[in-house]
């Protein structure tokens, strides 16, 4: 089913951009840690830059005019690469406003040095015959972006295998707006 990446941008725009979102858990390491969205990490998300070659600014006015489809994009070669990051996008919001398992991978540095991305902490999911990844690097002590999200087959030996998962015992949003559900 084709996916309306206008109202993913809204509902990304509306639900996460400009807001904080604060999580504890019992793990020493991220007892307490700090999530923050801006609408420009959405086009990276998505998936958009192995398509379209402008910064992330250009891509979200084109995603809020509607001027990038699915239907456009499903086209391109490298819609393959990126077409599970669009339709199972909504995952990160139901990480975020569904609490859909509680709880979050602290990457070890063992997981962490064989992989391309360096993340340090990811939320993973598994879907039907799939895993959701959403990958969060450190900017500051304790302060974290979302900078990857990718879906893989599911396999006998899984992303993150080394790290440790924690509890998440609380997670509630600072910022502009109050929390909108679709």
């Amino acid at each position: 089913m084709p996916k309306d990446l206008k109202k993913t941008y809204n509902q990304y725009l509306t639900n996460l951009d400009g807001k904080t979102a604060i999580l504890t858990t019992p793990f020493t390491p991220l007892d307490c840690f700090y999530i923050k969205f801006d609408i420009l990490q959405l086009p990276h998300l998505l998936g958009l830059h192995k398509i379209y070659n402008e910064p992330p600014k250009s891509l979200c006015s084109k995603l809020a005019s509607s001027s990038i489809t699915y239907e456009k994009i499903q086209r391109h070669k490298m819609f393959g690469s990126i077409k599970d990051r669009i339709t199972l996008f909504d995952f990160i919001l139901d990480i975020f406003l569904e609490d859909y398992n509680g709880s979050v991978i602290y990457v070890s540095e063992a997981d962490r040095n064989g992989s391309s991305m360096k993340l340090d902490i990811a939320f993973n999911h598994p879907y039907k015959n799939k895993i959701l990844t959403l990958g969060l690097r450190e900017i500051s002590p304790a302060i974290y972006i979302p900078v990857t999200f990718y879906v893989k087959k599911k396999i006998i030996a899984q992303d993150f295998q080394q790290s440790k998962r924690a509890k998440i015992l609380s997670l509630e949003f600072i910022g502009t707006k109050n929390i909108l559900l679709r």
